[in-house]
């Protein structure tokens, strides 16, 4: 993990209760960071399998050594699982600020990471993929497409957990490629006009 991601994890963390054991794991089920023990982190990522596809700021509900297990859409890229012998409505009390706090510096990072990878696209590549494309009004719920465009592979689905951000065809480019997913400014296009065509979401 980049030490800058690493040091505003475990920064931001340290507002949580000590009770709460935390576990945050990308989207394809890498390991970000960890304070549950061993026993309880593979637990854990079995359960992962079954939220992997949770939206932004959505959560779903476990239990785990008759704990309760909380998993969190922290963003785009990965998820957040906490545990903890509180309900699900108090741990979600409890840690409401400081989801909100690292969503807030994970963006900013994102953002200047973007920024920098920016330098390196030439100004017709910025002309040429710069419409921004945003779910289509009659979908307000991510949650619901997901597993229809799940089934056209992972770049698919990537791209459109990613709409929120509001980024222009070649930044999306960027951002995918940072996930580690090898597409071009040209693949990312057509993938969403593809899905313009079927009226999943609208260029502007």
């Amino acid at each position: 993990m980049d030490i800058s991601v690493k040091n505003i994890v475990e920064e931001t963390l340290k507002d949580l209760p000590t009770a709460f054991q935390v576990i945050i794991v990308s989207r394809d089920g890498t390991i970000i960071h960890s304070s549950v023990d061993k026993k309880i982190e593979k637990q854990i990522l079995k359960l992962f399998k079954k939220h992997k596809d949770i939206p932004v700021n959505d959560y779903e509900p476990e239990t785990i050594d008759e704990n309760n297990l909380l998993f969190y859409g922290l963003t785009s890229e990965c998820i957040l699982a906490i545990t903890s012998t509180l309900s699900i409505a108090e741990m979600l009390v409890h840690s409401r600020k400081t989801i909100e706090k690292l969503q807030k510096k994970l963006g900013e990072l994102l953002k200047t990471f973007i920024e920098k990878l920016s330098e390196e696209v030439d100004e017709e590549t910025k002309q040429k993929y710069n419409t921004i494309y945003t779910l289509s009004p009659k979908y307000k719920d991510i949650k619901k497409i997901l597993p229809t465009i799940g089934m056209m592979g992972k770049p698919a689905a990537m791209i459109v957990a990613n709409l929120d951000k509001k980024l222009p065809v070649w930044q999306l480019t960027l951002l995918l490629k940072k996930a580690g997913i090898n597409i071009t400014f040209q693949e990312t296009q057509e993938i969403l006009e593809f899905l313009h065509k079927r009226g999943y979401v609208t260029p502007t």
